[in-house]
């Protein structure tokens, strides 16, 4: 009995464990900007419709906010801030959050969405439904060029073909003659539209 009893209040503590661990990956530090420039630092969680939920404290009921709002959003993390902003990419539907990869001359930005992949690194065990499991992992949509100073968004759509994909960059490029000889000897291709813009920013400005 008394084992019995120990074994409940291990999986008890472990619950909560995981909880407490779950509730820390879902709201993180973060920073809104709202569009008046005024900005508040809490604890911030993305939901899957572009809503953002904002809480000055862990344990306080979160407020919704959108993009009537809300400019951008940054949330801090060990390795690297990620920062997003609204974006209406589309006239028929509301601003979507676009995560900005690369800033200068030419910003880069990236939308993602939440994919469910088999997890790998769960061990199968005999007796369990273990290997059904899933992790949730960020999957590219798109990504978006935008010339500082300026409002317009140029979209980079993953369907393109490569040649079509080739031909928008050389007319988006063509101020970088150096650029522009380098996209049409292959240098780049669609995987490294990161490396292109990155390039553009170092070599072709002022």
């Amino acid at each position: 009995m008394l084992k019995q009893i120990q074994l409940l209040f291990i999986l008890l503590l472990s619950s909560i464990c995981a909880a407490q661990v779950h509730g820390e990956k879902e709201f993180q530090e973060c920073e809104v900007v709202f569009k008046d420039s005024t900005s508040f630092v809490g604890f911030c969680k993305i939901k899957k419709n572009n809503q953002i939920l904002f809480t000055m404290d862990r344990d306080s009921t979160p407020d919704t906010w959108d993009a009537t709002m809300v400019k951008s959003v940054r949330l801090y993390r060990s390795y690297q801030d990620q920062v997003l902003e609204y974006w209406k990419i589309n006239k028929k539907r509301k601003p979507k959050l676009l995560e900005i990869l690369i800033y200068g001359d030419v910003m880069l930005y990236v939308r993602t969405t939440k994919r469910r992949v088999k997890d790998p690194k769960k061990t199968i065990v005999e007796g369990t439904d273990y290997h059904k499991d899933y992790k949730y992992k960020d999957a590219v949509i798109g990504y978006y060029l935008k010339r500082k100073n300026t409002d317009e968004l140029v979209p980079i759509k993953l369907s393109w073909s490569d040649k079509n994909w080739k031909r928008k960059m050389i007319a988006y490029f063509k101020d970088c003659p150096l650029l522009v000889e380098d996209i049409k000897d292959d240098a780049y291709d669609k995987k490294s539209i990161r490396q292109l813009v990155e390039d553009y920013n170092v070599y072709c400005t002022e």
